[in-house]
């Protein structure tokens, strides 16, 4: 048996402090590193969750969103929107949708602090932060009435827990994707250019290749005019929308009249790829509309004839 001496047992007591010290300050260190560049720091343009003490039953949230509409053949609308008619006269510019094609809406983005209280009948919800892509087709004649209505084609969502509640409560076509920026709505990109990109696959976050198949990429920059007015873009994201055909609707509101909204048009690149569009498809003057938003869904599905 070994024997220390006082003066031993304190040398070794000092250094086991000195190493707990050490790993403290290293832990410290982490922490602050992961606290200035992790899910929780704010886009400029992010603003807290205003509408859930107003709407405490709903699904409500802060949206920084980014919409693009996008001409797709008027055979891949069709059948996208069968078993209901397309309304073909929906008023948007020929230099934007020509002649034998239809809109479709690509909405890209970053949903800060989403809250409901109750979910599936049983614990409330909160998310701190997710990433989205949204596809619609709009002006969908669902009621043979002649108002418009639109379809949640797809959803892209980088967690798993609200992707499953997503498509178990709104019956959304949700999938798991990587995106970059991975907790922003949007990356500068050079200049006044910003940029999103979405994708799925095996993503290699330290070096080397990974296996990852993008869905959608965008590159584009705030512009003063576009073809399409501010009135026109929000009334298709206000549209109510279903899923599949018999199952229900809802609507999603967008509210721009905080002072952070800073609603914009934009312009830039868009490129989709299969399944979103039918082919890989790269849209060189893609116009669109941005604003931080407060977002507010009601939790369940209704009958669509309610939304006439």
């Amino acid at each position: 048996m070994k024997l220390y001496s006082m003066d031993s047992k304190n040398c070794i007591g000092a250094r086991m402090v000195s190493v707990l010290v050490l790993c403290m300050a290293a832990f410290a260190s982490l922490a602050s590193a992961l606290r200035s560049d992790g899910p929780l720091r704010l886009d400029r343009r992010q603003a807290p969750n205003q509408m859930s003490i107003t709407y405490p039953t709903a699904q409500t949230g802060s949206f920084n969103m980014t919409t693009f509409t996008i001409p797709i053949p008027l055979g891949d609308a069709y059948s996208l929107a069968s078993p209901y008619n397309l309304i073909l006269n929906h008023g948007l510019p020929g230099s934007v949708i020509p002649t034998g094609t239809f809109p479709l809406q690509i909405v890209v983005g970053y949903f800060y602090d989403i809250r409901q209280r109750v979910v599936l009948g049983l614990l409330p919800l909160q998310v701190q932060q997710l990433s989205v892509v949204e596809v619609y087709l709009p002006f969908i004649d669902v009621l043979g009435t002649g108002k418009p209505f639109r379809r949640s084609v797809s959803t892209y969502m980088d967690q798993l827990i609200p992707a499953l509640v997503g498509g178990l409560s709104q019956l959304h076509n949700t999938q798991l994707a990587y995106f970059d920026p991975p907790h922003a709505a949007y990356k500068a990109a050079g200049g006044s250019t910003l940029s999103f990109q979405a994708g799925q696959g095996l993503v290699n976050s330290i070096d080397g290749p990974g296996l990852v198949s993008p869905v959608v990429q965008t590159v584009f920059e705030r512009t003063t005019s576009s073809p399409i007015s501010a009135a026109a873009f929000r009334a298709m994201l206000d549209q109510p929308y279903y899923t599949t055909a018999g199952s229900g609707c809802n609507t999603a509101t967008l509210y721009y009249n905080y002072s952070n909204a800073n609603p914009s048009f934009v312009r830039g690149e868009v490129q989709t790829y299969a399944p979103i569009t039918s082919t890989n498809t790269d849209y060189q003057d893609a116009v669109g509309y941005t604003a931080a938003t407060q977002w507010v869904s009601p939790s369940n599905l209704a009958a669509c004839s309610s939304f006439a």
